[in-house]
């Protein structure tokens, strides 16, 4: 790792609550919360204020309770999502406003309906306008792995190195459609076709062992670094503190390319210690 500070950014209570059969009350996520600011997690991604009154109500108890941690709400490029998150979030200690946006051509037409140029003003702007609100801004481009690259760097350029690509496969192909399609092409190709992004960072997720704790594939993760030449996190099947050491000495020749790694149900289970790993990777 490098002496960089590292980052740890946890969207249990946003694309957590996504999963079949979830449905957490605001005094539930706030318990989780609490959880995770005892882990001294950095960014807590609390909720889409603007998705419900519940989900508004679920990320304000937060904001009101925590203190340790940045608190995050989701927003998509509308000015009223980007209010209503900032004034569901604006009493915490710290805040961010988390905007994003589709960039594929499959949902800019039929999602979106929108035009290209029309995206990019719309990321701008809501960029802007957010930045306006709240100190702490983060950007993501949704579907960016469909993402026609040319409009890809575009958007990039836009935000310098503060966007983070989101590459999901299954044997090595890239996976889409929340994760319910594996496409022909592979992830190693889409990382090269990056290398030339002006990208924060790749973050890398094999879905077969995603939640199974049967080992992170740090050689895959290794490659997709070394093809973009681009920081990488290594996401799925963390399990133990030998998932970890094991990671470390496959980057042990690239270790600047290795960013970090996102686990949750290891630490969850106890099966891996937060404050050891985070020691053993910050080594």
């Amino acid at each position: 790792m490098s002496s960089d500070q590292l980052i740890i950014f946890d969207t249990t209570l946003r694309d957590g609550e996504q999963s079949p059969g979830i449905a957490l009350t605001p005094s539930e996520k706030l318990l989780i919360a609490q959880q995770l600011e005892k882990l001294k997690v950095d960014v807590i991604e609390a909720g889409f204020a603007a998705s419900s009154p519940g989900d508004w109500d679920g990320v304000n108890l937060i904001a009101n309770n925590i203190n340790g941690s940045t608190i995050a709400s989701l927003a998509r490029c509308v000015p009223d999502d980007i209010e209503q998150a900032w004034e569901a979030i604006k009493v915490a200690d710290k805040s961010r406003i988390h905007v994003f946006t589709s960039t594929s051509d499959i949902h800019m037409e039929h999602m979106l309906r929108k035009t290209k140029e029309e995206v990019l003003k719309d990321a701008r702007e809501s960029v802007k306008y957010a930045k306006k609100l709240c100190d702490d801004v983060e950007f993501s481009a949704q579907d960016a792995t469909r993402t026609d690259k040319d409009f890809l760097i575009e958007m990039a350029s836009s935000f310098p190195n503060k966007i983070v690509l989101g590459l999901d496969a299954r044997q090595g192909r890239v996976a889409t459609h929340g994760w319910a399609s594996v496409e022909k092409e592979l992830a190693v190709d889409v990382a090269f076709a990056v290398k030339d992004l002006p990208l924060a960072g790749i973050v890398y997720t094999d879905i077969e062992r995603d939640g199974m704790m049967s080992g992170v594939n740090g050689k895959s993760t290794l490659e997709i670094a070394k093809k973009s030449g681009i920081p990488t996190i290594a996401s799925g099947g963390i399990n133990e503190l030998s998932d970890l050491e094991g990671l470390k000495s496959i980057f042990r020749e690239n270790n600047s390319l290795l960013l970090g790694v996102i686990t949750g149900r290891a630490i969850y289970e106890g099966k891996l210690n937060f404050k050891e790993g985070q020691q053993l990777l910050d080594r």
